[in-house]
C-alpha cells in the first residue's frame, strides 16, 4: 500500500506547478461565470425578466394601420408599372405630343400628366381603329400594321 501511495504522492507533485494550478484555476474561474450568468439570465431569474419584458416592449405594435400599408405597397406597384410602362408609351407617341404643359404653356402635375396619357391613343392604333369601324365611308378594309 506504500507503493501506492508513493505513486499518488509523486504523480500528485509532479503536477502541481505554478503553471497548472494557474490554468486550473483560470479554466474553473471561467466556468463559474458562464454558469454565473446562465443563472442570472434564465428565464425565471429577475435579470431575465427584465431582459424579456424589454424585448417585449421594444417588439410591442399598438396598432397596425393597414390603410397606410396598402399606400405603400400602392405606390411602390405605381412605380415600377410607370417605370416599366413609360418607355413603351413614348414609342408609341407622336413626337410632337406634348405631356408636360398645357395649350396655355402651363406646368400640369404627375397626376394631369398620366391622366392625359392615359386618354391618348398612338396615331397607328386610331388610324386602324378608325379603318375598322369605317369601312362603308372609307371603302374596303386595308391591312395596317399596328
Amino acid at each position: 500500500m506504500t507503493a501506492l501511495s508513493n505513486l499518488i504522492s509523486a504523480a500528485v507533485a509532479a503536477r502541481m506547478t505554478p503553471e497548472f494550478i494557474e490554468k486550473e484555476v483560470d479554466a474553473r474561474v471561467d466556468k463559474l461565470i458562464v454558469e454565473s450568468v446562465d443563472r442570472a439570465l434564465r428565464s425565471y431569474s429577475d435579470t431575465g425578466k427584465l431582459i424579456e419584458k424589454a424585448v417585449e416592449d421594444a417588439l410591442r405594435v399598438n396598432s397596425i394601420d393597414l390603410p397606410a400599408y396598402g399606400e405603400i405597397v400602392a405606390a411602390m406597384l405605381k412605380a415600377q408599372i410607370e417605370r416599366r410602362v413609360a418607355p413603351l408609351v413614348a414609342e408609341r407617341l407622336a413626337a410632337d405630343y406634348i405631356i408636360d404643359h398645357d395649350a396655355e404653356g402651363r406646368q400640369m402635375t404627375k397626376t394631369a400628366q398620366v391622366a392625359k396619357c392615359g386618354n391618348s391613343v398612338c396615331p397607328p392604333l386610331a388610324e386602324a381603329l378608325v379603318r375598322a369601324n369605317m369601312v362603308a365611308e372609307i371603302g374596303e378594309r386595308e391591312p395596317v400594321a399596328a
